[in-house]
């Protein structure tokens, strides 16, 4: 597969694929316009100076979530946002008097927008100190959330044809509906980062360990069942912890099992195939926190553009849906992350 991609400051080229099987037959020919996902993007900008996948002449409120990812994607198209200071100050206004957020998501995505936009919150030290008291939070709802785990007698998950199921026709609770939490924590902890808080040794550890506890034994992550995306926010949190990823030989081995020789990561290896665009990106992400190279770039790359809508904006899954600015990023991101959009 080869992508040919031309990113000028005044124009987007058109980008076409050839698809080839491995005895050298052509399988399919997928043309997309970059130019076109610069347009969609743009699109979504709201009056406030933010950005909403659904954004309609401005008369919705943008939210921090998707203003990072419309920030994020332009800049990997090679386009600076447009006037960045009205979008400055959408994200500074997110942050409430008192310092807090209406949400831990909030608080996350807007600091990594501002970031993004060579900015900071306006009261950077309450933000630390809302982040403070949302790992303190967290921490503690983590061990209510571990004690009502290990009361479910059954926790094994139902997979049916390579699909994973949640509930049975009896309504019995399977692990697929209990949150570990590493999510909110490595949103906690790359936030802090970002705003130049180190954390204690102390509790520094004490969080390793809380992370490290959600490993099974497979070589996964997750609340009792391994699923990519907690595995990704576990690793992105010990990463931002200074923690030697090396050492996590089964998480590795892990990987190498969800990568999909047809393209994608699967959720969990007993999936038969993947499907969504987030866990190629959370595959692709892990596999260079864990200094891997992915096997199928080829597949992945097709992949990708399976999810291309003729708005120019990207899907979640290959199979249908909307065009949204997160599954955009998620897009964009990966063509980066396997050297296939360079600008």
């Amino acid at each position: 597969m080869l992508i040919s991609v031309c990113l000028a400051a005044e124009c987007l080229n058109v980008t076409a694929v050839t698809s080839r099987r491995k005895d050298g037959e052509e399988r399919m020919m997928i043309v997309i316009s970059l130019q076109k996902t610069a347009n969609y993007i743009l699109s979504r900008r709201g009056k406030d100076g933010g950005y909403l996948y659904y954004q309609y002449q401005g008369i919705f409120d943008s939210s921090a979530e998707d203003t990072y990812y419309a920030v994020r994607s332009l800049k990997l198209l090679g386009i600076e946002p447009p006037k960045p200071e009205e979008t400055i100050d959408f994200l500074k206004s997110l942050q409430r008097e008192d310092g807090t957020y209406p949400s831990l998501r909030t608080a996350y995505f807007a600091i990594k927008a501002l970031e993004e936009l060579g900015s900071e919150p306006r009261k950077p030290k309450e933000a630390i100190n809302y982040l403070g008291s949302q790992l303190e939070r967290n921490l503690d709802r983590i061990s209510g959330a571990e004690a009502y785990a290990s009361s479910v007698k059954d926790m094994r998950p139902l997979i049916e044809n390579g699909v994973l199921r949640s509930w049975d026709l009896t309504d019995r609770l399977y692990v697929v509906e209990i949150s570990s939490g590493l999510s909110n924590l490595s949103m906690i902890i790359e936030a802090l980062n970002i705003l130049g808080c180190d954390i204690s040794d102390g509790g520094r550890r004490k969080i390793i360990e809380t992370i490290l506890s959600y490993m099974r034994e497979d070589g996964g992550f997750g609340a009792s069942y391994s699923l990519i995306d907690e595995t990704f926010h576990a690793l992105n949190a010990l990463h931002n912890l200074r923690y030697a990823l090396t050492d996590l030989g089964r998480t590795v081995e892990w990987f190498g099992r969800c990568e999909d020789e047809y393209g994608g990561f699967k959720p969990n290896p007993a999936v038969k195939h993947s499907y969504l665009i987030s866990d190629l990106y959370y595959g692709l992400e892990s596999m260079n926190l864990l200094r891997l190279f992915p096997r199928y770039k080829g597949a992945h790359i097709e992949f990708v553009l399976k999810c291309y809508n003729d708005n120019g904006g990207f899907r979640e899954s290959i199979h249908i849906g909307l065009s949204t600015l997160e599954a955009t990023f998620y897009a964009l991101s990966s063509l980066t992350m396997l050297g296939e959009l360079r600008v």
